[in-house]
């Protein structure tokens, strides 16, 4: 087996333990309803080396945490909103997905970098954008203690997480419902099958499959869900 073939299964692999955790969160008997802070608390469990995970919702101009699972991710928005630059912010308002593998000498951020390395020990974050509508924008942030800690799998991994946000406060502050562990559970069958799809038509890399999907997710104004269910119903991405 090839090397490059070889980190595809372990990959796979990852993805594949991470669902099989979120299953077992939705099928759980003690879960009524899947909120923000629950998905946020599982998505930090997901990735190995992210210590803090933080939720940031922008509504009607006003910005704020709604789910953390440390003060660290509350200290980043802190120190964000002081400067007016970060990660966060540049998800927020220009780009879909943000990494930084340092930001302690990032370029993008000459201030916020290194204060939330002296102040809060952070060096890699990984920022992703959820489209909730005109009114309400958001953001799930990951940190990490440690430089260069988001390798393709764990972003894969996080795009996942970020997609169950979306659908978390589209229910629970636009629509002013709460989701169901059978539906959640409906959305992770939904994205993994279409990864599957995409994967074994267009010979995509686990993680490629998900840009892709992400990708068309922006393009198109359409969460990664409804994506999802066009590429099982269709077999291939929606074209713009």
């Amino acid at each position: 087996m090839s090397e490059d073939r070889a980190e595809e299964f372990v990959a796979i692999a990852e993805l594949a333990e991470a669902f099989t955790e979120m299953v077992r969160l939705l099928t759980s008997d003690q879960t009524t309803h899947v909120d923000a802070p629950t998905i946020v608390e599982f998505a930090q469990r997901s990735m190995p080396l992210a210590q803090h995970t933080g939720l940031v919702l922008v509504e009607r101009g006003t910005v704020h945490t709604v789910a953390a699972t440390s003060d660290v991710a509350e200290q980043l928005d802190r120190i964000r909103e002081e400067l007016g630059e970060g990660p966060a912010l540049d998800v927020l308002e220009i780009n879909d997905l943000v990494i930084s593998e340092d930001v302690a000498s990032d370029p993008r951020w000459p201030q916020f970098g290194p204060r939330a390395h002296e102040e809060l020990g952070v060096r890699s974050i990984a920022s992703y954008r959820l489209h909730l509508g005109p009114d309400h924008r958001a953001a799930l942030v990951f940190a990490s203690d440690w430089p260069y800690a988001f390798d393709d799998a764990a972003i894969a991994i996080g795009a996942i997480f970020a997609a169950y946000c979306s659908l978390a406060l589209l229910t629970e502050h636009v629509l002013r419902d709460k989701l169901t562990p059978r539906q959640t559970a409906q959305v992770h069958r939904e994205i993994g099958i279409a990864v599957g799809i995409l994967l074994t038509r267009e010979h995509l890399t686990t993680d490629q499959a998900y840009a892709r999907l992400h990708e068309a997710s922006q393009t198109l104004r359409k969460s990664l869900p409804e994506i999802a269910q066009h590429v099982i119903a269709h077999r291939r991405l929606p074209e713009r």
